[in-house]
């Protein structure tokens, strides 16, 4: 099966967010309109970073509930706390997110066995 440049590169991005979420274990999520970030937004976010010398690192976009949102991710606590003051949004907790993803289908299955998982 041939894969498209368009897919590589998807692909590329996916798992350098999903690294960067690894690497960083403190990350901010920000709900964003269907259209992305505006520009403004987008060019205070830059120079947030670039004020404190650190390098831009972009965790997943996520779809639940009907919204999107924008991850970003930093290495101490003290960055995040300041970027969520300022911008919005709340800290991720992975292990959360984690459960929270695969309660549906721990439902799911339950109703498929008939019996109830802890």
């Amino acid at each position: 099966m041939k894969t498209t440049a368009r897919h590589r590169a998807f692909e590329r991005h996916a798992s350098k967010s999903i690294i960067n979420e690894r690497t960083c274990p403190y990350q901010i999520g920000i709900p964003v309109a269907a259209a992305g970030l505006d520009v403004v937004l987008s060019r205070q976010i830059m120079e947030f970073h670039k004020s404190r010398h650190i390098q831009l690192r972009h965790g997943r976009t996520i779809f639940r509930y009907g919204e999107i949102y924008y991850r970003w991710c930093f290495t101490d606590l003290a960055t995040a706390e300041a970027f969520r003051e300022r911008f919005g949004g709340f800290i991720v907790r992975n292990h959360e997110l984690t459960y929270a993803r695969r309660a549906p289908n721990i439902a799911k299955l339950s109703e498929l066995c008939g019996s109830t998982i802890p």
